[in-house]
């Protein structure tokens, strides 16, 4: 996928982004997680009693695909769902040790994977990096 912009931002950004994912979907897959399962519980992790609502929205996800993830993921008993006091309808979402293992191993590639990239910048050129693209998706939010 080039389109002419050989030399582009957009274009190096695209296959930076296809290069890490893969990376990403491979380490994870060791795991046994996929990426959305991975991101959820790192999200529950940050969040403890967080609700499905609520991850929905941090994923860009509709409801029913979280439910099936999360099913899966509380069949693989990495979480569990609990009725929210209160609230009939909700469901608080709670890491189980073996969940909280599982987002201590992810947050591991992460962490790696991090580490080799910064190694191949100057630690200036890794912070300026970091700060420009903040600000570029900052701008294009706008």
């Amino acid at each position: 996928m080039d389109f002419g912009m050989t030399n582009s931002v957009i274009e190096a950004l695209y296959r930076l982004n296809t290069r890490n994912q893969a990376y990403v979907a491979a380490q994870l897959r060791a795991l046994d997680l996929t990426i959305h399962q991975a991101r959820s519980l790192q999200f529950i992790a940050q969040h403890p009693q967080t609700n499905q609502k609520a991850l929905a929205h941090y994923l860009g996800k509709h409801d029913a695909t979280v439910t099936n993830l999360l099913k899966v993921l509380e069949k693989r008993q990495l979480l569990t769902r609990m009725l929210t006091p209160g609230d009939e309808r909700q469901k608080q979402l709670t890491l189980t040790a073996a969940g909280q293992a599982a987002v201590a191993s992810a947050q591991a590639i992460f962490a790696h994977r991090e580490q080799q990239i910064a190694e191949l910048l100057s630690a200036m050129g890794h912070e300026q990096l970091v700060h420009t693209l903040q600000n570029l998706a900052g701008q294009l939010d706008q």
